[in-house]
């Protein structure tokens, strides 16, 4: 069998991140197998799982797909006893992959990994599992946290900064809202309702279009919106996403990369989530921080509003909250102009992934 090296992706973010991955790894001279979208196939990975059977989001969830991450994880560990698997890359995903790298270790394989665990947040014990790893990180605050750990990160350039440069409208000339309540199925679910009140409660301001991230996801809005509520799905080229997202007035979504994507487009955009209850209550108590969305952590301030529904909490006080800082954030349309021009600026790395990628696999890969 050709060498190769296994990859794991587990959600939307990651398959775009995995793409210019898979490519490198390709041009390099190995064969790609894991886990990872269609983004990642397209650029030659051969799946044994589609991340669309991974995604989970809060412990409830992940405490109902045991059994699955289980059978994965022995499936994955034949693949890294391999002896043609030359190399493990992990890509964000830090619940299933720290597990993944610790059996990499195990065979004696060489690991990169690319957004590596958000310890400036919580859990910052984590980082002991990347000694002796390649470790690629896109922003300052992650490789400082890092750093005071003993553990030496590359900075890297983010794919959405290399397009954020595209022209955009003046954010008055624009006339929609777009909502993007999560990738992953169980978030999208629990968002729905809320998100189906606020696009209604806000209508005022802007049409309502509901942007879903992929196909399945497509299907799963036109059979649960009402019929005043228009979806569209998101482009997969990153230069047509960049352009689409610049027709929007304002996004309002699940905190993630596509709120950072979106106000690389100079939107401006509101976090907006419905943890489940247990989530919610050890958030409480564990997060080293109170700010959620990457654009703010960037800013190193709250520039633009983050709303999270307590458990129980009646949906006319949220709707009025949003509304206030809807209208809050149309009337500073100046200051939050200079915040979308500033954010760019935050996100030029030293190299590009794939040229991180060539480094480790020059560096530390034996065929």
């Amino acid at each position: 069998m050709k060498p190769f090296v296994f990859i794991c992706a587990g959600e939307d973010s990651g398959d775009i991140l995995g793409e210019f991955v898979v490519r490198a790894v390709r041009e390099y001279g190995f064969e790609a197998f894991g886990v990872g979208g269609h983004r990642m196939e397209q650029a030659g990975l051969h799946t044994i799982e589609h991340f669309e059977n991974f995604p989970v989001s809060g412990f409830l969830d992940v405490l109902q797909k045991l059994s699955f991450f289980r059978q994965f994880i022995r499936k994955a560990e034949r693949q890294l006893a391999n002896p043609d698997c030359c190399a493990f890359f992990a890509i964000d995903y830090p619940g299933l992959n720290l597990k993944l790298v610790k059996l990499a270790k195990k065979y004696g394989k060489p690991v990169y990994y690319l957004a590596p665990p958000q310890i400036f947040a919580w859990k910052k014990n984590r980082a002991k599992f990347l000694k002796n790893t390649y470790t690629c990180a896109f922003f300052p605050f992650e490789s400082k946290a890092y750093a005071e750990q003993g553990i030496f990160v590359n900075l890297v350039a983010h794919p959405f900064f290399e397009n954020s440069k595209n022209v955009r409208s003046e954010i008055s000339t624009r006339e929609t809202i777009y909502f993007l309540p999560g990738s992953r199925e169980r978030v999208l679910f629990r968002n729905l309702p809320l998100y189906i009140e606020a696009a209604n409660h806000l209508s005022s301001f802007g049409n309502p279009v509901f942007v879903a991230s992929r196909k399945t996801m497509y299907n799963h809005l036109k059979e649960k919106l009402p019929s005043n509520i228009s979806v569209e799905l998101m482009p997969e080229n990153l230069e047509e996403r960049a352009i689409f997202l610049s027709k929007a007035k304002l996004v309002i979504g699940n905190p993630g990369t596509a709120l950072l994507e979106a106000s690389l487009r100079g939107v401006p955009i509101i976090a907006l989530i419905r943890p489940d209850f247990l989530t919610f209550a050890l958030g409480k108590i564990f997060l080293k921080i109170r700010i959620l969305s990457l654009p703010n952590l960037l800013l190193k301030k709250k520039v633009f509003p983050e709303i999270v529904a307590f458990p129980f909490q009646k949906s006319s006080s949220l709707l009025s909250e949003l509304h206030r800082s809807v209208k809050l954030l149309f009337e500073e349309s100046s200051s939050i102009k200079l915040a979308l021009e500033k954010l760019p600026k935050t996100l030029e790395g030293n190299r590009s992934i794939q040229e991180s990628v060539f480094e480790f696999l020059l560096k530390f890969v034996k065929r």
